[in-house]
């Protein structure tokens, strides 16, 4: 340590101690091979040092000088938007790049030889942080739900654009007032997220230091107003009466009722499978369509959830045959109420629930001879 006092310190020896136990396995396999196998498991590490160091005192002076180095330091990093932005708090990707630059700024004196150990790490999801999306998911879903299915293009685009256009005026009016936005160098119309990126659990040379928090930006790769217009654009020409399902697929949400087109040849092949099949064949078809439009970019993806109860999603429902006989090309299948399906968007970061909590009670399932999804 720089200008050590050992007058200061008293440190004059500093051990780690290891208690490990070790095995040596040996077994036959089925050919009377005998196999050796060397296991070691650590029980315990104990630091100690001598009695009445002054521990206390290296550990403020170590955590004064990496303090003095962070000082007026912010994380600013590009990410592209490639998921739901509410995923990032969480995002591995996002962390590591963040330690990645915290550790850059250190520099080697503190990280050499990786005596510097980061253990826990987040950006906690409260007041401090705040993303351009983090308060509108609940918002945008019910909007969804609500009217997206049953209007036209130009409406969904004009609706959708006003709430979020709302809402990226809250989060610059939150932006304009951090305490840290005059020291920030980015675009500032791509800030996508701003916070405190914080260490929780951490070490230096076998020292515990206290945790930190370090302020960070993260911008994205298009502005904020290019991300909902390009959003608008695609909920225009997707998820309208007239968009990407148009004549392909209906959903009633408030009678129950679902009616799709198959191509002829697949709905023949679909004559013995069940329900869940038949919704993923409507995913893949309307995946693959949307890709070829140009729909979906990146990550983009519409995600479509069965549930086999009320409130549990993400099971899949189990033995719904399609049992009904077929009649001029259609299959029919009434009853069903087995639970719900919901249709989730995911488009340049906003989540969008297009249907959800809808419970079929009445099916058809219509074979056409036309391929309708090409």
């Amino acid at each position: 340590m720089d200008d050590y006092n050992k007058e200061k310190y008293q440190i004059e020896s500093w051990n780690l101690l290891k208690s490990s136990l070790k095995f040596d396995l040996k077994w036959k396999d089925f050919d009377g091979n005998t196999l050796d196998r060397e296991l070691s498991i650590d029980f315990f590490d104990i630091n100690f040092i001598n009695q009445n160091a002054n521990t206390e005192g290296v550990i403020e002076k170590v955590a004064s000088k990496i303090e003095d180095s962070l000082k007026d330091y912010i994380v600013e990093t590009t990410l592209d938007l490639k998921w739901n932005i509410s995923k990032w708090w969480n995002s591995n990707e996002l962390k590591e790049n963040i330690l990645e630059k915290i550790k850059t700024k250190l520099g080697a004196k503190f990280i050499a030889r990786d005596q510097t150990k980061f253990h826990n790490y987040q950006l906690p999801n409260n007041n401090n942080n705040w993303s351009v999306t983090k308060e509108t998911q609940n918002d945008f879903q019910s909007m969804a739900q609500k009217v997206f299915l049953n209007q036209s293009g130009s409406d969904v685009k004009s609706i959708f654009t006003n709430k979020a256009n709302s809402y990226a005026q809250t989060f610059e009016n939150k932006f304009e007032n951090w305490k840290y936005r005059n020291k920030i160098i980015s675009d500032l119309d791509k800030v996508s997220l701003f916070g405190e990126f914080e260490i929780n659990s951490w070490t230096y040379h076998n020292l515990t230091l206290d945790p930190i928090k370090i302020p960070v930006v993260i911008r994205d790769t298009m502005s904020i107003q290019d991300r909902i217009n390009n959003t608008a654009d695609k909920l225009a020409n997707f998820c309208s009466k007239d968009g990407i399902w148009n004549n392909r697929l209906t959903i009633s949400k408030f009678e129950g009722d679902f009616t799709m087109k198959m191509n002829k040849n697949d709905f023949k092949a679909y004559e013995n499978n069940n329900f869940s099949d038949t919704l993923k064949y409507l995913k893949d078809k309307t995946t693959d369509l949307a890709k070829k439009n140009h729909f979906f970019q990146n990550n983009d993806s519409l995600e479509l959830i069965n549930c086999h109860e009320l409130g549990q999603k993400g099971l899949r429902w189990q033995n719904t045959q399609l049992n009904s006989k077929l009649k001029n090309n259609k299959y029919i299948i009434d009853n069903l109420s087995l639970g719900t399906v919901d249709i989730w968007m995911y488009f340049n970061g906003y989540v969008l629930s297009l249907a959800y909590s809808f419970a079929p009670t009445y099916a058809v399932i219509e074979g056409d001879n036309n391929n309708v999804w090409s």
